[in-house]
């Protein structure tokens, strides 16, 4: 095994794989970190049909198109994504006990409002459980679900206002 730092900088990378490519006759490149390093060498690797196994980057050209000597062994950055919206719900309520304090329940809700904005079937999901826990007349229920009924109005607007901005930029 042969190994040269990169200090996380492109150019160094590419001069690394030059070299392991050319000078070391290497097989196969493991772990390069990041997705700028990872970018720069990526078409030596398809030139010299040389596998690139784990690099260590969730981004998506390293997916699509599909690269055909690159083995991905972490998952994607959209998926890591999905995975942690997917247990929104759960982690939020879990953190909404009676006993949790005021400003802890304001910016649970808060930070869920905001992962879930892109996700309406979760946010569906989880406005239809504080509603629960509120028709149920659970301790703080009403307040979480009010809470979150605010927050979502506030969002969408400042997202949609965020959203024309961007379009402006363009």
């Amino acid at each position: 095994m042969v190994d040269y730092d990169d200090r996380y900088e492109p150019i160094n990378a590419v001069s690394n794989t030059e070299r392991l490519i050319d000078h070391d006759k290497v097989f196969a490149l493991l772990n390069f970190l990041g997705t700028p390093t990872t970018r720069a060498i990526l078409p030596m690797v398809s030139e010299s049909n040389i596998v690139l196994l784990g690099p260590i980057s969730g981004a998506e050209l390293l997916r699509q198109p599909i690269q055909p000597f690159v083995f991905n062994t972490r998952a994607s950055y959209r998926e890591e994504a999905e995975m942690l919206v997917s247990h929104l719900v759960a982690d939020t309520l879990s953190l909404l006990t009676p006993s949790a304090p005021l400003t802890l329940r304001m910016e649970t809700i808060r930070r869920a409002t905001i992962y879930a904005s892109t996700q309406p079937a979760i946010a569906a999901n989880l406005m239809n459980e504080l509603k629960k826990r509120s028709d149920a007349k659970a301790p703080l229920a009403a307040f979480d679900y009010g809470y979150l009924v605010e927050a979502f109005r506030e969002g969408e607007s400042a997202f949609s206002n965020l959203k024309s901005a961007i379009r402006n930029q363009r």
